[in-house]
């Protein structure tokens, strides 16, 4: 029997151990042609893990190994003009590394196509790494040739594609074997079937899985791969497919390869081949089918599965599964499932378990109604368990078909947030999450659309992020719904600005009456509305309840007082304390300080005082009232090298605070 092609895209890599260590007396392969004795070696499981051949005698291989100086592609083939008419050869190729005994599966081939039974393998190779080639009897035991072709590429593709995994209807993860070249990220290019490329979205995963959002339901999309290693790219990939999760009905009818995206198999039991077949006639005269096949050597029951795509289902959904079948000249069972993964473990309910009668005819199976316990998404699975047979045999799957209809769901009910919210703008909130009883929620919306900075996840409900402009208080109505009905609820949410922080004046002020004063401008973190002042200031300055300025000519004279100013908007206040004094431009005692003079004035680096003062301190003033320096009287000299050239007003006090004061001129 000769082998059927597997539709690309079902190819399932495979990890194979083995306790004999049976490859340690290997040929060594070589570039170019190769010429291969008659296989009667000794058969390591491999990568098909045969326990016979096709016609149940001794399984034999025959060794080889390969090791590339650098990194690149090799390419194994037997696909030669020697190898065809009239020697009609049958080939079979298992290409592994590691170490005899825990080999792992790098490639492996039958036949090159549903008519050409010669086999050929291309992968990608590292340089020093030994390559164990095995070829086996499994159809054919004769000697014949084959070609090695060995091409160095720095920057290597991905060449294994593994299956695509978190299905929603609208996003999916894709899934990859990391180039050996370990490049710095990938190039991924998706789009609608049949796409061009260049036209399509790009994104650049730096790990070997990406997940794809913004999808569309029921969708079939293509995609291409290739690795990026800094200065240089690898190849593209050639076209792989993928599609969001179904949302029914929906049909398949194996007509074609994009009839069967999103479909997988799994091959629990020996034996069990799994095809698309075109080119014959299937139900309703179309050209493609599904294969159970068997083979001669299979000694137990089959055990082997195909899985539909993912397919969302909403809470009470009720499914009717429709399918053809079709069998040869024995009889044939087929269980049908349902489960929340493409996996045999996770297939945990039977829907119906079918005796297949032997015939040539095609009946239709129609299974019991299923209905999903909740919203989700769910898998499908057509397991052959068939009893084994003295001969080959296969059935024949065709026209899968999934409709709904929706049954008694329960509305949600009782939806409720935390309200009300008060939140500060550029602060992240806490998420809003809501609670609800009844049936499962399909979807949330939400009116009016949330202050900027807030998103609203339609999925959960979840109200999250950061809000990024003031927003007066305003209420947004939050709906729950499924096919049952829907539930409502008014969340209050208001953004204020953060409180002020940071205030600050020049600070302590000595004034005199009659002189305008430089204003008093504030410093602040943050958005102020008000300001306010407490105690009212002396006579003559103003306060600027919009901007907190203090400025004016005091009129009359006010000792030393502290003002607090406080600054507000709606979410806080911050205060400060500045420090005010008004004083007559006078000396407080004539008779006291007669006798006192300064010089020299103008000045440089410092004033020397004469007279009689003792325990006395200098105050130094600008002229607008603002203090600059005080200090204690050394001796009789007073240093002001600090001090900045200008006019300046020098107060001279006694213990007892008697003052006298002299305008004075830095130079």
């Amino acid at each position: 029997m000769k082998k059927l092609l597997l539709c690309s895209f079902l190819t399932l890599g495979s990890m194979v151990s083995f306790a004999q260590d049976d490859c340690t007396t290997p040929l060594v392969a070589t570039d170019g042609l190769n010429t291969a004795p008659a296989i009667t070696g000794i058969y390591e499981g491999g990568c098909y893990g045969f326990t016979a051949t096709d016609a149940g005698g001794t399984i034999n291989g025959l060794w080889y190994t390969y090791i590339p100086a650098s990194d690149g592609e090799l390419t194994i083939s037997s696909n030669l003009d020697a190898n065809v008419a009239p020697n009609s050869f049958d080939t079979i190729i298992e290409v592994m590394k590691g170490d005899c005994g825990t080999l792992v599966c790098v490639a492996k081939n039958d036949d090159v196509s549903d008519t050409i039974y010669l086999s050929q393998v291309t992968f990608p190779v590292a340089a020093g790494v030994t390559y164990y080639i095995q070829w086996s009897n499994y159809r054919n035991a004769d000697g014949f040739e084959f070609k090695l072709d060995f091409t160095p590429v720095s920057c290597l593709k991905v060449y294994n594609i593994f299956g695509n995994t978190n299905f929603t209807t609208t996003s999916v993860t894709l899934n990859w074997d990391p180039s050996i070249s370990n490049p710095a990220n990938y190039e991924l290019e998706y789009g609608p079937v049949g796409f061009t490329q260049g036209s399509g979205t790009t994104i650049n995963p730096t790990t070997a899985t990406a997940t794809i959002t913004g999808l569309n339901p029921s969708t079939n999309y293509d995609y291409y791969l290739r690795s990026n290693c800094g200065t240089t790219q690898s190849v593209w990939t050639t076209v792989n497919k993928f599609t969001t999760a179904k949302v029914l009905p929906y049909t398949s009818n194996f007509d074609t390869e994009t009839s069967l995206i999103g479909w997988t198999i799994e091959t629990n039991g020996p034996g069990g081949l799994e095809n698309i077949v075109t080119g014959t006639a299937g139900q309703a005269s179309t050209p493609g089918y599904w294969s159970f096949s068997s083979s001669t050597t299979v000694t137990v029951a089959n055990n082997n599965w195909l899985y539909s795509p993912a397919v969302s289902l909403q809470s009470g959904e009720q499914v009717t599964v429709s399918f053809y079948t079709r069998s040869g000249t024995f009889p044939r069972t087929i269980r049908v499932t349902v489960g929340s993964d493409n996996d045999s473990a996770m297939q945990t309910t039977q829907l119906a378990a079918l005796n297949i009668t032997a015939g040539i005819v095609w009946n239709l199976n129609t299974i019991p109604v299923f209905t999903a316990p909740a919203a989700g998404i769910y898998y499908f699975g057509f397991n052959d368990n068939s009893a084994a047979t003295a001969t080959s045999v296969n059935m024949r799957l065709d026209t899968f078909s999934f409709t709904s209809v929706l049954g008694n769901v329960v509305a949600p009910s009782a939806l409720s947030y935390n309200s009300p919210n008060v939140f500060t703008r550029n602060l992240a909130i806490a998420n809003l999450n809501p609670t609800i009883s009844g049936g499962a929620v399909t979807s949330y919306s939400i009116s009016p659309a949330l202050p900027t900075g807030l998103s609203f996840n339609t999925s959960t409900g979840v109200i999250s992020g950061t809000p990024t402009a003031i927003s007066a208080i305003t209420t947004y109505t939050v709906t729950a719904t499924n096919t049952g009905g829907s539930t409502s609820f008014d969340v209050v949410i208001t953004v204020n600005d953060a409180a002020p922080s940071d205030l600050s004046y020049n600070s302590p002020n000595v004034f005199t009456v009659g002189s305008t004063i430089s204003d008093l401008i504030p410093t602040v973190l943050g958005v102020v509305l008000s300001y306010s002042i407490s105690p009212s200031l002396p006579d003559g300055l103003v306060f600027d309840t919009a901007r907190g300025i203090i400025s004016g000519t005091p009129t009359t004279i006010s000792p030393t007082a502290s003002y607090t100013v406080t600054a507000t908007n709606p979410t806080g206040s911050v205060s400060f304390d500045v420090s005010i004094t008004v004083q007559e431009l006078l000396n407080s005692d004539e008779n006291q300080f007669k006798d006192i003079s300064i010089y020299p004035n103008p000045f440089l680096d410092i004033i020397n005082v004469n007279g009689s003062l003792l325990y006395s301190s200098f105050t130094i003033y600008s002229v607008d009232g603002k203090l600059i320096q005080e200090d204690a009287i050394i001796g009789s000299v007073i240093n002001v090298k600090q001090v900045p050239s200008g006019i300046y007003f020098l107060k001279l006090s006694d213990k007892e605070n008697l003052d006298k004061i002299f305008k004075v001129i830095k130079r």
